[in-house]
């Protein structure tokens, strides 16, 4: 399938507002759209990653990719969508938020992500999906049933890529050591002057024990001092 004719340099970026006034509602009413660039996909029958090829808008390389889906019931009795493709599921997370234009609501988003295999057993994937439903009332329980338009892309994984010559340290990173090597040496000299001067203004200092024989020589002087005392007083 070919992707939509686009002129250069196309890119297609709407808002939540965007998505669901305007490209929702007109589905929903099958009024004609002026730029036909979000294709009808059967979201239960493709995998996350064949949407990439089935979705894509011109030739420029994409992040996202929009699609028109319609809702189905998992069991023809029952209230809850099918949402099971043929290698996982897509499980639904989060609370519903309120998509407002000029303080009216006008729908609802819904985040979804996808895991391989069969629930409750399925591995988490990087693959996540918004789809948007139509709405007037915050509270009402959700439509199982009818249109909706999806966002889906890939979780980006932050990784660090720098080559040989990228971890070379820039001007900043040197200025910044040098900063931080400036700080730690006056830090140092600040806490050698404060020792210093604690010593001088008479802090305990480690002295050395006297030997017994000048022990002895303190004990003779301070005697004949005594005794001359002794005799000036006579």
């Amino acid at each position: 399938m070919e992707a939509p004719c686009v002129p250069p340099g196309f890119r297609f970026h709407p808002t939540d507002e965007e998505l669901v006034g305007y490209y929702l509602r007109k589905k929903v009413a099958s009024e004609k759209i002026d730029l036909d660039v979000i294709r009808d996909v059967d979201l239960y029958r493709l995998e996350p990653w064949d949407l990439q090829e089935r979705c894509r808008i011109g030739y420029e390389e994409q992040t996202e990719w929009y699609f028109f889906s319609h809702k189905d019931k998992k069991y023809p009795t029952g209230t809850r969508t099918n949402r099971a493709t043929a290698a996982g599921f897509w499980k639904a997370t989060g609370r519903d938020k309120a998509v407002v234009d000029r303080s009216r609501l006008i729908g609802m988003r819904k985040t979804l992500v996808f895991y391989r295999g069969r629930a409750p057993n399925g591995q988490k994937t990087d693959w996540i999906m918004h789809e948007y439903r139509l709405e007037s009332e915050e509270n009402a329980p959700p439509q199982e049933e009818g249109w909706v338009v999806c966002r889906a892309f890939k979780k980006r994984a932050v990784y660090q890529t720098r080559t040989a010559e990228a971890w070379e340290p820039t001007y900043e990173e040197m200025s910044g050591d040098v900063q931080m090597a400036s700080s730690v040496s006056r830090s140092w000299r600040t806490l050698r002057a404060h020792s210093r001067s604690s010593r001088s203004w008479g802090a305990p200092r480690f002295q050395q024990r006297p030997s017994p024989s000048a022990r002895r020589g303190r004990t003779k002087r301070t005697t004949r001092r005594e005794a001359a005392a002794v005799n000036q007083s006579r």
